[in-house]
């Protein structure tokens, strides 16, 4: 409900596609007026439980503000709450003088907050914004701007502003009750388990990880689930768009929260951006070196799916992609070769499973850890030498 992630996760998920449709759309009229700089870029949209949601919440956040003004932002936002608190207690409010004022409902139809009580004939100074159009409309000069006595200050607000505390933790609550609370007790369960622990599935399943996998600097499913407000902006630079915000095949608790997304997309081994722009802590920023070797998973083989055993026919996609040589190849038969993992060597950037063939159930995949490791720093071994051969080896 953060105003600021809500923008965030709007403008990743819809102002951006759209600008990049835009973008692409321009691109022949711009080659034809000679612009050499404009080109067409991929189209960042996919429809999903997080562009649906984002979409919903946009809407929403304009339906009530075309409708009822700052509804959302006095009632639901959790800033909005926070300032009105502070707005309580100021020593410099507008006020409205009864004796002054007539009823004419001029400031009523002006006011952006919607804090006027006409029937008391007083202002709840907690939603107002300080525009001043009420002050500026009023034909009786009945509102002013003024500093509070010290005693008044202290003592409890004119318009006693009960109900809308009220309102607002209920509708807080019955929100985090409905939507929050099953899935958050599944993710604290899985978060709590031991580091590096993996679930067997069952033969017959599609392979499930154990834990959603975190970006490298999370530190652990917990630590990220805590600090991550799901503003989006990992996911808006991450280059390779392995980033992408979970629905609700995450659960609730990671809802909008970015996942990795290894089947459309792996973690690129020399790339931090993610950590960079995180404002909250939630990905820390890894030097190079340290990124490269945080194990954030570990990948699983189930060798049965793989196209040399299953089909008969070479690949080695995976052991070609993997950054690190956690995935290599072993002989088998027929001149063949199947992978071979290393696993004390893996980081789980996923690369070894956005790169293998197998559909709908790939033949490795990642499994996340609920707490990151370290993996070993893999050590090359120099081709060895023939007798004879130590000035020229050709």
């Amino acid at each position: 409900m953060d105003p600021y992630s809500i923008f965030g996760r709007i403008a990743t998920l819809w102002f951006r596609p759209l600008a990049a449709w835009i973008s692409n759309a321009a691109t022949a009229a711009f080659g034809a007026l000679g612009v050499e700089g404009w080109y067409r870029v991929p189209v960042p949209w996919r429809w999903g439980w997080s562009t649906g949601i984002a979409g919903a919440l946009f809407l929403l956040v304009t339906a009530l503000a075309a409708a009822r003004g700052r509804l959302y932002c006095n009632t639901i936002c959790p800033v909005g709450t926070l300032l009105g608190w502070l707005a309580r207690r100021a020593r410099w409010q507008l006020q409205l003088a009864p004796s002054r004022c007539r009823k004419c409902a001029r400031c009523l139809e002006v006011c952006k907050a919607q804090c006027v009580d006409l029937r008391r004939q007083a202002l709840d100074f907690s939603r107002c914004v300080l525009c001043f159009n009420c002050l500026t409309i009023c034909p009786e000069q009945a509102v002013r701007f003024a500093r509070r006595p010290c005693s008044e200050a202290a003592s409890e607000p004119v318009s006693k502003p009960v109900a809308n505390a009220a309102r607002r933790s209920f509708l807080m609550q019955l929100t985090g009750l409905l939507v929050w609370g099953p899935a958050l007790l599944r993710g604290r369960r899985a978060a709590a388990s031991a580091p590096g622990v993996q679930l067997p599935a069952p033969p017959t399943a599609p392979v499930q990880a154990a834990v959603p996998a975190t970006p490298p600097g999370s530190l652990g499913l917990r630590h990220f689930l805590r600090h991550c407000t799901a503003c989006g902006l990992c996911v808006t630079v991450c280059p390779t768009r392995v980033l992408q915000p979970a629905g609700w095949e995450a659960g609730g608790a990671g809802l909008m929260r970015p996942r990795m997304d290894y089947p459309r997309a792996f973690c690129n081994y020399d790339c931090h951006r993610c950590g960079e722009v995180c404002p909250t802590g939630a990905i820390r920023p890894l030097p190079p070196e340290e990124k490269k070797l945080t194990k954030i998973g570990e990948a699983e083989l189930t060798l049965d799916r793989c196209v040399v055993v299953s089909q008969g026919t070479d690949c080695a996609a995976c052991s070609e992609h993997c950054p690190t040589q956690a995935v290599t190849t072993k002989p088998y038969r027929d001149h063949l070769r199947v992978p071979d993992l290393h696993p004390e060597l893996c980081i789980g950037c996923g690369a070894c499973e956005y790169a293998c063939p197998v559909r709908p159930v790939r033949a490795i995949v990642v499994r996340g850890w609920a707490e990151h490791g370290r993996a070993e720093k893999w050590k090359e071994t120099p081709p060895p030498r023939l007798p004879g051969t130590e000035d020229f080896p050709f």
